[in-house]
């Protein structure tokens, strides 16, 4: 279902981005007379980087399908936070702003990967803790997928 949420939540960011730029960019670089050509390059980068999170989200949900959840000790690596960036989309320089992550990089068997947390769960862990951990290892990557902590 996590799957399903985040799926949903990265197609309608990337469909509502690409509506802006459809909309709004042509009609600034034609105003500007630089034409089409610049525009289909920059449409086509913008599709592949579509596509390639679509590819990202889709790989990762059979990666770990019908695979068993386990449960083990980790060793908190590394703590990151990654500050909200505000921007401005062009022409109209209408405000947007990604949102801050939280990030731990904990060590399971040898293995290290990524897990984000909300900014309580940040706070509370601590460099070269052990946490209990449930995660999943991949069927085709072997890649370690973090679910949840304890």
């Amino acid at each position: 279902m996590e799957f399903l949420v985040n799926l949903i939540a990265v197609l309608g960011e990337g469909i509502l981005i690409l509506g802006k730029m459809i909309f709004i960019l042509p009609f600034h670089l034609i105003g500007e007379g630089i034409g089409y050509s610049i525009l289909g390059l920059f449409m086509l980068s913008f599709e592949a980087w579509i596509a390639y999170l679509i590819y990202d989200a889709v790989f990762e949900h059979f990666d770990t399908l019908s695979q068993p959840i386990k449960k083990g000790l980790a060793t908190i690596i590394d703590k990151t936070h990654i500050p909200a960036i505000p921007y401005y989309l062009p022409p109209f320089m209408l405000p947007m702003r990604v949102p801050g992550n939280w990030i731990v990089q904990v060590k399971i068997n040898d293995q290290i990967s990524d897990a984000y947390v909300s900014k309580d769960q940040f706070k509370k862990l601590s460099e070269n803790q052990k946490i209990e951990v449930e995660y999943v290892t991949g069927k085709f990557s072997g890649k370690l997928y973090v679910a949840d902590f304890s």
